[in-house]
């Protein structure tokens, strides 16, 4: 066993419960403390022992880190090393830019560790806009041939050029964070349902239900969660969906115990033991690749 090589691959799937979007950081080596400046809360360690405590308030058991702030090599490599020290921890989602010459070496070497299960990615380092499919589509080819999962943040105006992109790189496997990053303005005027709309003939798409503490400025809207959980499971339904808390950033609003169960408490009345799972646990494993992993190892 290499030191890159996570010490178990058995992935029992019926009672885990995944938080599909947490964020971790060591301050002595994290290299972009920058966004962190303005939200004292945040500025101290965040480590795999620490998500695992906040696991235990909301009956979590493993979480998956995803990237934070288009963050340098250095920063994913630290990410990848963690979720190897913690069983709990089942990988890392690193962070690229689209328009990186360097991508293919890159993904080169995060792939030297059995923990990299995807990238979150921006088109370009200094803009963030998903309508230019054809200056992109060598790296979309890149990571739809290599079987890497694409996780972006896309706004609502950003999820027709979304659909556009699954359309034409059907192989690619995309995950959209945080529910499409809804606001009030956007529920109001249409342009987010419609979206997620157009989302929905495209398999390889799924979304994650998170960061609901973060789209909602905290949870006094009620009728405003009310619609985007609606929306989501009617449109997209459990197969599509994987749940995830934006932790710790969520907690700038509410504690994670609360932020978690504020999310389940929005299902469908209607939803099976079966399709809660899938929300919970396999549509995160699969999107992923953790169970063909775990599959393929046994």
């Amino acid at each position: 066993m290499n030191q890159n090589t996570a010490p178990d691959t058995s992935i029992p799937v019926e009672p885990m419960v995944v938080d599909a979007h947490i964020h971790l950081w060591d301050l002595s080596v994290y290299t972009r403390r920058d966004w962190l400046q303005d939200k004292p809360q945040l500025i101290r360690n965040f480590l795999p022992a620490d998500a695992a405590e906040v696991f235990d308030s909301a009956a979590v058991t493993h979480g998956i880190i995803v990237e934070a702030i288009k963050c340098s090599e250095a920063d994913n490599v630290e990410w990848l090393n963690m979720s190897l020290t913690h069983p709990r921890i089942l990988g890392a989602v690193t962070g690229c830019c689209l328009d990186d010459p360097g991508l293919p070496d890159l993904l080169d070497r995060y792939a030297a560790w059995d923990s990299f299960l995807g990238v979150r990615a921006t088109p370009r380092r200094d803009v963030n806009d998903w309508g230019e499919i054809d200056a992109m589509s060598g790296s979309l080819e890149l990571l739809a041939r290599r079987g890497i999962t694409l996780e972006i943040l896309a706004h609502p105006h950003d999820l027709p050029d979304v659909a556009r992109m699954a359309a034409a790189f059907s192989e690619l496997t995309i995950v959209v964070d945080h529910c499409g990053l809804p606001d009030v303005e956007s529920l109001r005027s249409g342009t987010w349902s419609a979206g997620i709309a157009l989302l929905a003939p495209h398999h390889n798409i799924s979304v994650k239900y998170s960061g609901l503490a973060m789209i909602g400025k905290g949870f006094g809207h009620c009728q405003f969660f009310a619609t985007v959980a609606s929306t989501l499971f009617d449109v997209l339904g459990p197969t599509r969906l994987i749940a995830g808390s934006n932790w710790p950033v969520d907690s700038l609003w509410v504690d994670y115990g609360t932020a978690w169960n504020f999310g389940r408490g929005l299902l469908p009345d209607g939803l099976s033991a079966g399709e809660r799972r899938m929300v919970y646990s396999e549509n995160a494993l699969r999107a992923y690749g953790i169970l063909t992993r775990a599959e393929a190892a046994e």
